[in-house]
């Protein structure tokens, strides 16, 4: 489903990809932090790259605490690993794996993430302090993604 409205969505100078993985270090180290995964990346010439992380059921932070939680399929809330986390981590590995693939710093507009939350329309002041409403996508925004993601480049 959002595979299809992105790629329905975004201009033909978009390109979507499903389930990237990567790994930013010698592919024979035992270190997980080395590796990177998102639900999406986002390819686009001028703008640059975005990974994107899909949370169906929207997001809820517990600022007491710090735990996130997050809505499955079946309706029940579960707890998740912090999302500014993940995508910290998943923009560090991939900006590791782009260096040691060209030998030198990448030069490309735009390196960044942002959460999905396709089945629900994101609170206008976002989920927490952390992840405002600049970094989300939600199910309003992939019915015009290319406008959407032109704002997350400018962002």
């Amino acid at each position: 489903m959002v595979y299809d409205r992105l790629s329905s969505g975004l201009s033909a100078d978009h390109v979507v990809v499903h389930d990237p993985r990567w790994v930013a270090s010698d592919a024979r180290s035992a270190d997980l932090a080395a590796r990177g995964q998102a639900d999406f990346l986002v390819a686009h010439p001028e703008q640059g790259l975005l990974l994107l992380y899909v949370h169906e059921g929207g997001l809820r932070h517990e600022p007491h605490g710090d735990r996130w939680t997050a809505m499955d399929a079946d309706g029940q809330q579960r707890h998740i690993a912090d999302p500014l986390t993940v995508g910290d981590a998943g923009l560090d590995a991939l900006l590791s794996a782009l260096r040691r693939h060209i030998g030198a710093e990448p030069s490309l507009p735009m390196v960044g993430w942002a959460v999905v939350m396709p089945d629900v329309q994101a609170p206008t002041s976002g989920v927490s302090s952390g992840l405002p409403r600049e970094l989300i996508v939600d199910r309003g925004d992939l019915r015009d993604s290319t406008r959407r993601f032109d704002a997350l480049a400018a962002w």
